[in-house]
């Protein structure tokens, strides 16, 4: 048998599991000053200050800060409102993903109502967790009340197929 014809048959060996989405693990909410699973000496807590600077923990076990540092919406610079002037959670989802082959953790923090629209502020970030951290980009992703990653946590691995009609 040829090795072009082999390497076809291969190739449509191969093929569906290209068509299979990328798996996310899932989502957890960890105590943000724990520290990172594959990390000694960083916790959820010091990502958490990259976007919101001033961000410490209350005796009732809130973590409280001023404003997140400046960022666009998702939709474009004409979306969205405005950031709560104090940003307050108990927590944030955290969900492991790869990009390009590369290991990357994004951190959802829910800082509430924007005080100008009818929209909550919410905060999707991406972070390079694997040698000193650091803040990939960060965007308000609120375009509505409750923000939150929807279970399970897959992203499709390829444009989508879709259909148009004339």
């Amino acid at each position: 048998m040829k090795p072009s014809l082999l390497r076809f048959i291969l190739a449509l060996t191969l093929l569906p599991f290209f068509w299979t989405p990328a798996g996310a693990q899932a989502v957890s909410f960890p105590e943000l000053g724990s520290t990172l699973p594959s990390r000694t000496d960083v916790t959820y807590l010091d990502l958490a200050r990259m976007v919101i600077p001033d961000l410490t923990a209350d005796k009732d076990g809130l973590y409280r800060g001023g404003l997140p540092i400046e960022m666009r919406h998702i939709k474009g610079p004409n979306s969205g409102g405005s950031p709560p002037e104090t940003s307050g959670f108990s927590n944030a989802a955290v969900l492991a993903i790869k990009a390009s082959g590369k290991d990357r953790l994004t951190m959802l923090f829910d800082l509430g109502d924007s005080p100008d629209s009818a929209e909550g502020y919410a905060v999707l970030a991406l972070y390079d967790i694997t040698a000193k951290p650091a803040l990939l980009d960060a965007v308000n992703v609120a375009l509505d009340r409750g923000t939150y990653f929807r279970e399970p946590g897959k992203l499709p691995s390829a444009p989508a197929m879709t259909s148009s009609s004339p």
